[in-house]
């Protein structure tokens, strides 16, 4: 064992400081020796005991300095999230997929700034191997974040990590607190397991130090083999013959709404289609992103018919993904109601691309409030 292994074991008393737990100085003439208490192992050997002590104190600075160091680097991200200034490595500028220039999507009617797109949002600033941060994107006129926009980012801080071999195929979030549209958010992922074709992963979001968001994401690489789809996609009107709706303020989304199914039951739309409205590239890992983004724009939890309760904020998301999709086209977006009670109400959807192929599915939970 040296020295630096046992440094939290043992000490050496002639020195009358902590070094090494018990151990012990002894020597004679001009040679020294520090030593386990049980004089089992010699630690460091030193010809003259003035030696000895001089080596042990600058030992002592040297492990004062490391440890400083590696405290500093454990703190860099909630000093980040607290709006503090670090040192920090260079802007990466996005990840592989996102294909340069930027497209404007249209002044919204949040009054949210016209050449802000979904790119930016998913432009996220690499402060190590698994910390990364969000920098708020404009000074919305709403102060509390999409939820979507979270999760969208932390999957992206996850699949980061993990590599474009393995795009997702699963996430399961739970929103804790709610977060400001005008605070960067910093993200931190934990490396559960990286097998061969699967890998883990679990994000939390940070903000003034508090998480306001975890994610745990499971990642496969890509496998062939049986394959079939019980759910069908309804008969609508294709988009094409739909005239343009707004998509709720969301940035660098197009919609179009058919025929809803829960007219004048529903408080939001549960059957739309959509397409990002700004060039992706064929990185699966920003695909996936884009539709967690879209996944939370809206909820089939339908209020009691006297209206004294509505849904609310959102507690947990989860998102399945069985086949890659390309977001660049048009895709059908149906929710369904499932139960409701107890102060929550749950809701499942599916998303189909236009041939019709089942392509992600979701569920979540709201919380019912008057």
């Amino acid at each position: 064992m040296s020295a630096r292994q046992c440094h939290d074991d043992l000490t050496v008393s002639a020195v009358g400081r902590k070094f090494c737990g018990a151990g012990r100085l002894t020597g004679s003439g001009t040679h020294a020796r520090v030593s386990t208490s049980e004089g089992a192992r010699t630690l460091l050997e030193f010809s003259h005991p003035a030696l000895a002590i001089t080596g042990i104190g600058c030992w002592m600075m040297f492990t004062f300095v490391q440890g400083v160091l590696h405290r500093c680097r454990d703190l860099q991200a909630a000093r980040m999230a607290a709006g503090g200034r670090a040192c920090i490595r260079p802007r990466v500028g996005g990840v592989q997929g996102l294909e340069p220039g930027r497209a404007t999507s249209g002044t919204s009617r949040d009054g949210r700034s016209p050449d802000v797109t979904l790119l930016d949002v998913l432009d996220l600033e690499r402060i190590n191997d698994d910390i990364w941060r969000a920098s708020p994107v404009s000074a919305d006129q709403l102060d509390f974040l999409f939820g979507g926009q979270v999760a969208a980012q932390a999957l992206l801080a996850a699949g980061l990590t993990v590599g474009s071999h393995a795009p997702p195929h699963s996430l399961h979030g739970y929103f804790l607190r709610r977060g400001d549209s005008r605070q960067p958010v910093v993200f931190q992922v934990t490396r559960d397991r990286d097998g061969r074709s699967f890998s883990a992963r679990r994000v939390v979001a940070i903000q003034d130090g508090a998480a306001i968001f975890t994610m745990a994401a499971s990642f496969q690489a890509p496998e062939g083999g049986w394959e079939y789809q019980k759910d069908t996609m309804p008969l609508v009107d294709g988009p094409a013959d739909l005239p343009p709706h707004d998509m709720f303020g969301l940035r660098s989304l197009e919609g179009r709404l058919p025929a809803q199914p829960y007219e004048g039951l529903a408080d939001w739309p549960t059957r739309f289609w959509t397409r990002v409205s700004v060039p992706l590239g064929p990185e699966p890992l920003i695909h996936a992103c884009a539709l967690a983004y879209l996944s939370d724009v809206s909820h089939a939890i339908l209020p009691p018919e006297d209206g004294r309760v509505h849904a609310g904020a959102s507690v947990d998301h989860a998102l399945w993904f069985h086949r890659a999709a390309d977001l660049n086209r048009w895709t059908l977006v149906d929710l369904q109601p499932r139960v409701a009670g107890r102060g929550r109400g749950w809701y499942s959807g599916s998303f189909y691309t236009a041939d019709g192929t089942l392509a992600a599915s979701v569920a979540q939970e709201m919380v019912m409030r008057g």
